[in-house]
Formats: structure tokens, sequence, C-alpha cells
């Protein structure tokens, strides 16, 4: 798996990281976030070793509903079958832009501490939702990706961008393509007191439905 190396470059009111690219740090809620925002309690103390080797994405979405799973200011929903030919993928659409996806309302914060090492896999199809034909090439923006939604404090917002190159390279038609790679979680990230982790999958051109599966978030 390609690892998303964090090089931090300081830059005014924003962050930016070259491989994992990400953007820019809000220290306040941004415009197009959902109101109001849930309420999230404090991380615990202390964890048990053993929870840290979960998988900490839930497949809830394949009883065929997508019940606990929230759209940024656009619809979600399911579509069988899912990867594989097999059961159901969450689907993102009303789109109109890249911010636009699905996400969890949030996951456990207790194992993404400075230094910590994740695995972050998912398989992604789109397609046009007018015409429904799938899309022949992708780049940055432009394809799925996740948009880690962090808050410090119950305050400050920030959004740290994870990218697969290597997906995007080989892009494929109309059918499923995987994401693979690992992110770190720096003092940037973390902060002194993580309050929030939500982890938003998007990506894509306007007007485009998303469809993710398989989803793995894991420490490592």
């Amino acid at each position: 798996a390609e690892k998303a190396f964090i090089n931090l470059r300081r830059g005014i009111g924003q962050y930016i990281i070259d491989s994992a690219r990400i953007t820019k740090v809000y220290t306040q809620a941004p415009s197009d976030a959902p109101s109001p925002a849930p309420s999230v309690s404090d991380a615990p103390t202390s964890v048990p070793t053993d929870i840290c080797s979960n998988n900490f994405a839930k497949d809830n979405y394949q009883t065929g509903s997508s019940q606990g799973w929230h759209g940024w200011a656009n619809k979600v929903g399911v579509e069988a079958p899912g990867a594989g030919g097999q059961g159901y993928a969450l689907k993102a659409y009303d789109r109109d832009r890249w911010v636009r996806g699905v996400h969890p309302n949030s996951i456990s914060t207790a194992c993404a501490t400075e230094g910590r090492e994740w695995r972050m896999s998912f398989k992604a199809k789109m397609y046009d939702e007018d015409s429904g034909e799938g899309y022949a090439t992708c780049s940055k923006f432009g394809c799925p990706i996740i948009r880690i939604h962090t808050m410090q404090d119950k305050k400050s917002h920030n959004f740290f961008h994870v990218f697969d190159d290597k997906m995007a390279q080989n892009w494929k038609q109309d059918d499923w393509n995987q994401f693979e790679t690992t992110f770190t979680f720096t003092d940037q990230v973390v902060g002194d007191n993580l309050t929030l982790l939500r982890p938003i999958f998007c990506g894509g051109p306007k007007n485009s439905v998303l469809l993710i599966d398989d989803i793995i978030l894991q420490p490592i």
C-alpha cells in the first residue's frame, strides 16, 4: 500500500501536506457544513490494546439501508449490487461539488493518537447521475478520496484530504476501483484534544454518483 507520508509546510491560515494533500485547516465550521453539528464526547483517557486492531468502518448498510450514514448537504442511499456483484454499496448522489459525499456520524478517536498509522481502504465506482455513464479517467479531487474531518476541543474544525494516486492512474470506467493507502496521525491532525474524527468519502465531478463498498479504517 502506498503510504501517505506527511511533510508539513505552514501557510497563512492553512496547513498543506504534500503526499496526503492536506489542504485548508478551518478555525470555525465551514459554510457548507451541515447544521447543527452533532454532539461529540471526549476521547477516553485509556484504551484496551485489542480495540486498536478493529476495523472502525461499519458495514451496516449491507442490510439494504443507509441508516447511520449521512450526506454532506447531499442525498445518500444504497445501490445493489455492491463490489464483487454482491450485497449493497453506499451511494452518494445529488452532488453539486466534489466535497459532497457520505460519512458516518463519527468514529472513535481512541486509537487516533500521534504517530499512529491507519490503513484506509475502500472500493469505489462513479457514474454520471443523468446519463448513467461511467467516467473514463479521474484525477485529484475528481477521484474518490477520503476527507478527514476533525474537531479539537469541540470547536476547531479541520479537514485533511487523503488521495490514492495509483487508483487514479489505473482508473477503470464502469467498474470498481480500489482505494488503498495508509495515513499517519501527526500532531497537526490530533492536536491537544481530538474530540471528533469523521471520514467523509467524497470526490468526483459535479453531478456524479459515488458508490463505495468494502470500507476498511483500521489502525496498524
